[in-house]
């Protein structure tokens, strides 16, 4: 393993390039996530419909109203619990395919056969301290959204219509979606580490915690660059949800699915380039101490 990758992020990115385009078995995991939402959004899609509707009608006409079990009401409907299922997947599902995934990329570092039946076991038998590191990186993230939300309150506060405060107005209004991609990439270099110690190392998750921070230190901001440079692909998608009347979604809110289809293909390869960085910059500086 040559040590060129961490001289640069745009080095470390084609790296991580170059290894997946040479294993296309480092995309299993996560595209096996991809599969498992998809699944859930199919299920979601079908819930007003029989013979799902036996089980789904009673909660969504008492909690959203009958409604939303028929056209186009439905699809809002989908949007909806997809987003709230987003935090539960990431904590029981989320950091499992991923320190899958590093398994996988720290097996191909080392000149290993990847046996996928192995990875799952390995990663498995590391589950509830992945849980418990999912948990303080979901806490971290959610406090960040509360900081947002003070910001959100302040700015609807403001009166004028012209002039600087109404465009910082509009500015924290209409930009946390693009605020959201940015504190995840935040979150994510802040916790850079934590799965590969956990499953490489097997190390337990406060001491994992603390040789994270170790390893950070002094890397925070090539980690971050290197991180958020693959984030930026998922612009488009931000743009195409948040401006429906561009794309249709309000005349056929059958984009509105489509749309969260793309955005689960998108996240899914940022996410593997991202780990598979990651890990390969945490291989590097293992084997130069």
């Amino acid at each position: 393993m040559t040590k060129s990758p961490g001289k640069h992020p745009f080095a470390l990115l084609n790296a991580s390039y170059n290894t997946l385009r040479a294993n296309p078995a480092a995309l299993f995991p996560l595209v096996l996530l991809a599969f498992i939402q998809l699944l859930i959004l199919e299920i979601l899609f079908f819930a007003p419909r029989q013979p799902l509707s036996f089980f789904f009608a009673p909660i969504i006409i008492r909690t959203q109203g009958e409604v939303f079990m028929h056209y186009p009401f439905n699809f809002a409907l989908i949007a909806r619990w997809f987003y709230l299922l987003q935090m539960p997947m990431f904590v029981l599902l989320g950091t499992y395919f991923l320190g899958c995934t590093v398994s996988v990329i720290d097996a191909i570092n080392n000149g290993k056969t990847v046996k996928m039946r192995s990875i799952f076991r390995k990663t498995s038998s590391r589950y509830l301290h992945l849980f418990v590191a999912a948990l303080l990186m979901l806490g971290v993230l959610k406090v960040m959204i509360m900081g947002y939300d003070v910001l959100v309150k302040r700015a609807v506060q403001i009166r004028s219509t012209s002039g600087t405060y109404f465009l910082i107005k509009q500015a924290v209004l209409t930009g946390l979606p693009y605020f959201r991609l940015l504190m995840n990439v935040v979150v994510t270099t802040i916790f850079a580490f934590m799965i590969p110690l956990i499953v490489i190392d097997q190390k337990r998750v406060f001491p994992a915690l603390i040789d994270n921070f170790r390893l950070l230190w002094g890397s925070f901001w090539f980690m971050f660059v290197s991180l958020i440079l693959p984030a930026i692909v998922y612009l488009p998608v931000i743009m195409m949800k948040s401006n429906k009347h561009l794309f249709g979604t309000e005349v056929f809110p059958e984009v509105a699915l489509v749309l969260i289809i793309l955005g689960i293909v998108v996240t899914t390869l940022i996410e593997t380039v991202q780990y598979t960085a990651i890990t390969s910059y945490y291989l590097l500086k293992k084997e130069s101490e």
